[in-house]
């Protein structure tokens, strides 16, 4: 187990136990589990979790800036996991997982929300900046080139020519997720008030994610 997530395995542990257990009636709901279903679904995706954990690359811990952001996706790929063992619709899933996010988002306090703001724009800004390809760079993590806003048009911006989501989702058998995952850019956005625009998309078939953010 990579370093990072070791030592924040109890933190993690119940931020996705909290997470899953929103989930529950939802789930139950779309896509009309019996309880039985529903049992196993959560009992399965408990231990998919933990053995994920041990297997998760190291994109630079702490030092990244959507560290968080990753661990948060690679539960999804826990939940579909589960789900497509009842033969479900894979677009159903992914429409699930992003509508459920937006709202477990959107329910956060005020507080909290306008906490991740500053952050992303204070720190995060920085992480971006010291952790571009051109000085620390792990294989599997994103591969961008961090670019200075001009505080009127955009704060800071990020190129990105490589993306750890798609490759682990990719590695996991997943990739159909990653257009709910790429949706998530603008929600996000919205929630937090971080004025996200993205004219290019490798996901559309750009060479390159290109991301701007202006503070809201």
């Amino acid at each position: 187990m990579v370093s990072y997530y070791r030592k924040n395995k109890a933190v993690l542990e119940i931020k996705f136990r909290m997470w899953i257990n929103r989930l529950k009636n939802p789930m139950k709901s779309k896509f009309s589990l019996t309880d039985s279903q529903l049992h196993d679904c959560i009992l399965e995706a408990k231990k998919r979790f933990q053995n994920s954990l041990e297997h998760l690359p190291d994109i630079g811990g702490s030092d990244n800036p959507m560290i968080e952001e990753f661990v948060f996706y690679s539960w999804w790929v826990v939940i579909y996991k589960c789900l497509t063992r009842y033969s479900l619709d894979s677009n159903e899933i992914g429409k699930f997982l992003y509508e459920n996010s937006v709202s477990y988002f959107k329910s956060l306090s005020k507080e909290e929300i306008d906490r991740t703001r500053e952050k992303w724009f204070t720190e995060g800004k920085e992480q971006f900046r010291i952790c571009s390809d051109s000085k620390n760079y792990y294989p599997e993590n994103w591969k961008y080139d961090f670019v200075e806003g001009n505080g009127r048009d955009f704060d800071f911006g990020v190129n990105f020519t490589e993306c750890a989501i798609k490759k682990y989702f990719v590695f996991q058998g997943v990739g159909e997720l990653l257009k709910y995952v790429c949706a998530m850019d603008y929600a996000w956005s919205d929630v937090f008030g971080m004025g996200v625009s993205r004219p290019k998309s490798i996901i559309n078939g750009d060479n390159k994610c290109v991301l701007r953010w202006k503070k809201r």
